[in-house]
Order: structure tokens, then C-alpha cells, then sequence
């Protein structure tokens, strides 16, 4: 059902955006599930309990373009970033105007793989870590990619 979609158990917080009476947008934060853990953990070093994924985040189609989905998105970062944990999020493939934006507001790709739960033929999910937020251990090696950085050297 729609609510299970809107608000999940994993789910801290939501708000959503209004234009009069009406619901324009909504934007979710809450915990990363496991599958979420193995993709991130392993890349930046944290343990899962530090992570904080927006799990959703959607606008009205007539309302695109507007600036909604930005505000939303600021609106979860500040959460994520009061609380001190990294903020993460995946993006499907075929979403690229959200993908963008995304890498506009700062996000870092450090992850693509296809979901256990996604058809063989289905293509992977763009994995994003809010930049500002990286470990200091982790530096990036080329675009899409993080290492960990090895004590007593640098990176080229």
C-alpha cells in the first residue's frame, strides 16, 4: 500500500511539502536496512548504526522543477547532519534528472550494483554518500569509486 511506501518502519522522520491545501512533496529519513549496510559500511568505514538514508523523497510531477524537491532535500540533510551521522541514499538508474540534482547539492557516487531483489536484466543503483559527510580515511580514487586511504600515503 502507498502508506507502507510514504512512512516504513525504518523510517525517523518525514515531512512533506504543501501548495494551499494540497501535498506537493514528501522526504523521508530513517535507518539503512542491511542490504543498505553492506553497500556502505565496507566503502567509508562506519559502522551501520552512524548511517541515515533518505528513504524517499518525491514531488508532484506538475510541481517539478520548482525548487520542492531542493527544499525537501536541504530539509533531510540538516537533519542528517544535526545528528552527526553520514547521510546515504540509492538512486534507481532511470531517475537522472534526481540523480543530478543529487551531484548538484553535493552527494558523492561511491557504489553501483544491482540489488538482490532486482531482476538479472534490471541495471544497477547508483549508491550516494552526502560529500561534506566522507571520512577523512576515505579519499576518492576516481569518479564512482572510494578507497580507504592507507596510513602514510596519498592519493594521486
Amino acid at each position: 500500500p502507498v502508506e507502507g511506501f510514504i512512512f516504513r518502519d525504518r523510517d525517523e522522520i518525514a515531512w512533506v511539502a504543501c501548495h494551499g491545501d494540497e501535498i506537493v512533496g514528501h522526504v523521508a529519513v530513517g535507518r539503512t536496512s542491511a542490504e543498505l549496510d553492506d553497500v556502505f559500511v565496507p566503502v567509508l568505514g562506519v559502522p551501520g548504526e552512524s548511517l541515515r538514508v533518505v528513504t524517499t523523497l518525491f514531488t508532484a510531477p506538475r510541481m517539478q522543477g520548482r525548487g520542492v524537491c531542493g527544499r525537501l532535500l536541504r530539509t533531510a540533510e540538516q537533519y542528517i547532519e544535526a545528528g552527526a551521522p553520514t547521510g546515504v541514499l540509492d538512486v534507481v538508474p532511470t531517475h537522472e534528472r534526481a540523480f543530478a540534482m543529487y551531484l548538484r547539492r553535493g552527494w558523492q557516487v561511491v557504489a553501483q550494483r544491482r540489488p538482490a531483489w532486482q531482476p538479472a536484466d534490471a541495471p544497477d543503483f547508483r549508491y550516494l554518500v552526502l560529500r561534506r559527510q566522507l571520512p577523512p580515511s576515505c579519499v576518492q580514487v576516481h569518479p564512482g569509486a572510494l578507497a580507504r586511504k592507507a596510513e602514510g600515503t596519498s592519493a594521486s
